[in-house]
């Protein structure tokens, strides 16, 4: 049946992103040599979705109530991003709505939110769910105009300390977070690595160069400081470890999805992987011959790559578009 409790269906405002982290929690052991063990500490990630909201009029006064009587009890949210709308009206009394589209995530099980045109938002669990209709676990009780957007929802809860903005005395802002329960998030597949080398995951993510990739290189220093003005360095680790960071915008829905898939394939930072550097580190002098295992390239740089512990892979373009991974 339709389960009438409190629904946080305060609208996001898409002047900005919608914004999902997914969590992982991660322990990391590093010995003196460098060495990393991890352990991971949590199965399934958590989820944490924040919208920027504008209530207005009654929307506010909704909204303040909300915070301040039921803040400590959990909501069911909408998933503002999968959504699918109502093929054609659908009557009082019927457990089932055709779509007009397939609804992404959407399997038995799941809960989902009728953005009513009144105002109401009805909350049902899927009894089933094909391309092209919903099943639901109880009877509409009122009647669903054609158009009508159905989202997945999730329940969880608001943190404490969430804090709005006044414009006037009839319009706020606001960034909500909301913090999915574990057991009522959508069950999204990892999926398999696009390529592999040696059994090891390689990264095809680039960036969109939109914005600037940082690269940082790290190392580890201890220093003992004598107090006499001397100092004397040591380095436990003989290797650095440059960290690649960049942000991809405007991706489509499939690429998004390549994203997260990917981090759940390395459950936050528990598993390995390849990156590439992104830049040509060794450009070639002459042809690459066929069947070789030796190639030439500019300068004498090439052999501080000779038995590096973190540069331990070469991938090679040709011209073609031809990819190969190497030791």
């Amino acid at each position: 049946m339709a389960e009438h409790i409190e629904v946080f269906n305060h609208r996001h405002n898409w002047s900005s992103p919608v914004t999902e982290n997914y969590e992982f929690k991660t322990d990391i052991i590093t010995s003196q040599s460098g060495r990393e063990q991890r352990r991971s500490l949590r199965r399934i990630p958590r989820l944490a979705i924040e919208t920027r909201i504008n209530p207005v009029g009654a929307e506010l006064i909704k909204l303040r109530r909300q915070l301040n009587f039921w803040g400590q009890y959990p909501f069911w949210q909408p998933d503002w991003v999968r959504s699918a709308p109502a093929a054609s009206q659908v009557s009082v009394g019927v457990s089932s709505i055709p779509i007009a589209r397939p609804l992404p995530g959407a399997r038995t099980g799941m809960k989902v939110v009728l953005d009513m045109p009144s105002g109401s938002a009805p909350t049902f669990t899927l009894t089933g769910a094909t391309a092209g209709t919903l099943s639901l676990d109880g009877p509409l009780l009122e009647v669903v105009p054609a158009g009508t957007m159905i989202h997945l929802a999730y329940q969880g809860y608001i943190p404490s300390g969430q804090q709005s903005q006044l414009i006037t005395d009839r319009v706020a802002t606001m960034i909500a977070r909301f913090e999915a329960d574990p057991t009522e998030v959508l069950p999204v597949e990892a999926g398999a690595a696009v390529q592999t080398f040696s059994g090891i995951e390689v990264v095809t993510l680039r960036p969109n160069w939109q914005n600037t990739v940082d690269v940082s290189h790290d190392y580890e220093v201890y220093d003992v400081d004598f107090g006499r003005g001397t100092r004397k360095r040591y380095h436990p680790v003989s290797y650095n470890r440059p960290t690649t960071k960049w942000m991809m915008r405007n991706m489509d829905a499939a690429r998004g999805v390549a994203v997260l898939s990917f981090f759940l394939r390395m459950k936050g930072r528990l598993r390995v992987c390849y990156v590439p550097s992104l830049i040509d580190d060794l450009q070639p002098t002459a042809a690459l011959a066929k069947n070789s295992d030796k190639f030439k390239v500019a300068g004498l740089e090439a052999m501080q790559y000779w038995d590096s512990a973190v540069q331990r892979a070469l991938r090679i373009e040709g011209e073609d578009g031809t990819v190969w991974y190497r030791r």
